[in-house]
């Protein structure tokens, strides 16, 4: 396996950068241990940790953002209750995404939901990275 790394040391990067988009804990702990076994350089795996972690959460924004372009989207969006929840979790934004980082279950579904109410993109991504 170490010949592997060694021959192809993006390969390395690139699973670490797209293993978030699969499993978060699964890409921080792989990188965490090729880290610590001196597979990678620290720095470099750091970043492409940070970057796929930042992806896979960001995409999730743009398919909310995509559910208005559907004629049921705009429906669903017109409704009080989904008026709402916009109104707290756009007018609580920052809060709203950190908490979700911490509480089981509700990262994806608060991220599609901050693209679909069409939260600002660059506080959500500021709050993300």
């Amino acid at each position: 396996m170490t010949d592997l790394v060694a021959a192809y040391p993006w390969g390395l990067y690139l699973i670490v950068a797209l293993t978030p988009f699969v499993q978060e804990d699964a890409a921080v702990i792989s990188a965490a241990a090729a880290s610590a076994a001196g597979a990678g350089e620290t720095p470099i795996l750091f970043a492409s940790l940070l970057a796929g972690l930042s992806v896979s959460d960001l995409w999730k924004y743009w398919l909310g953002r995509a559910a208005h372009y559907n004629e049921w989207g705009r429906k669903a969006a017109s409704k009080p209750a989904v008026l709402a929840a916009k109104d707290k979790v756009v007018r609580r934004l920052g809060l709203s995404l950190v908490t979700a980082r911490f509480v089981p279950g509700t990262r994806i579904p608060l991220y599609i939901a901050c693209g679909f109410f069409r939260a600002p993109f660059p506080r959500v991504a500021l709050v993300d990275i």
